[in-house]
């Protein structure tokens, strides 16, 4: 991971360090800001919603207006509604409110974009207890959705204690943590160019996902049995037998639609089993009451 983020950090021409978001991956990003940054905010908004429709959870009040992402989309494509269209824009009032949001978007199967994470676990108004449960959950919930689809978090940093009591938490279930960073020449004339960019596809390919899932059960796999290993090997050929239905299935998790679809073709095939074991339970007696009739004859 320290050799990937080495490589992905970039100058541009006002001495500020560039960090790609890689929208390929399936996995928990993590941004510490030097501020709020909402012209870095509007170009990630941007760069998304030109890749695919994701959702944004907003913690604090502020977003760019629709103009705003108006005058950004316009600059890649004269598509600026169907662009505009794909963020869906979601704003807890509470951390509560946060995990419950969490918990619903788990079941969409969609990338997620999370702006200033931390807000609401800032109110003192909120037990302390509470607070630093509700974040934990959240974090779990966070990893869960993170094993199939990308998820971005931005935290502004913060000089007050109660980031530094949350963000380690934060910190410790993602799988690379970003800190934005200035050159020493904050005094440039230059334009402020934003300081996060992205990367990639956000869509796998229905073999890619395919792939993927079997990467993740193979681990578990090598803990088994060979008779149990064998078995799975087989639910490997149904994961990528129905690639397709298991990426269409956007109501469930990847892994979750491959269970079903498994499930499912083990039903058929017992069922397939039990009816030829029948013909040929239905074709021995019918050769014993042959055989039985030909013996009282004789008789």
């Amino acid at each position: 991971m320290d050799n990937l983020f080495a490589q992905s950090q970039f100058l541009n021409n006002s001495n500020q360090i560039l960090h790609p978001i890689d929208w390929t991956r399936s996995c928990l990003q993590v941004v510490k800001t030097i501020g709020e940054e909402h012209e870095s905010i509007t170009e990630i908004i941007t760069q998304l919603a030109l890749h695919g429709s994701f959702n944004i959870i907003a913690g604090d009040e502020w977003l760019p207006d629709r103009d705003t992402l108006f005058r950004s989309v316009r600059r890649y494509t004269t598509k600026v509604d169907e662009i505009l269209d794909r963020p869906k824009t979601m704003r807890p009032m509470t951390c509560l409110q946060l995990l419950d949001l969490l918990v619903e978007v788990s079941k969409q199967n969609k990338p997620i974009l999370i702006l200033n994470f931390l807000y609401h676990f800032y109110n003192g108004d909120v037990d302390l207890s509470l607070r630093n449960r509700v974040i934990k959950q959240c974090c779990e919930q966070l990893k869960i959705i993170s094993l199939s689809n990308p998820i971005v978090v931005l935290v502004p940093t913060l000089s007050i204690d109660a980031y530094h009591q949350f963000f380690p938490i934060l910190a410790s279930f993602a799988d690379e943590v970003i800190s934005i960073e200035q050159s020493a020449d904050h005094n440039s004339t230059s334009k402020k160019k934003p300081l996060v960019y992205v990367t990639g596809s956000r869509n796998l390919t229905n073999t890619e996902l395919a792939n993927k899932l079997i990467s993740e059960i193979k681990p578990l796999a090598e803990l088994l049995a060979p008779v149990m290993q064998k078995i799975l090997e087989n639910f490997y050929n149904y994961i990528l037998q129905f690639r397709a239905s298991i990426a269409s299935a956007t109501n469930l998790l990847p892994l979750e639609a491959a269970l079903l679809v498994i499930q499912a073709q083990e039903h058929i095939n017992n069922n397939h089993e039990v009816v030829e074991l029948h013909k040929r339970i239905d074709g021995l007696e019918k050769r014993l009451e042959e055989l039985t009739s030909i013996v009282n004859e004789k008789n």
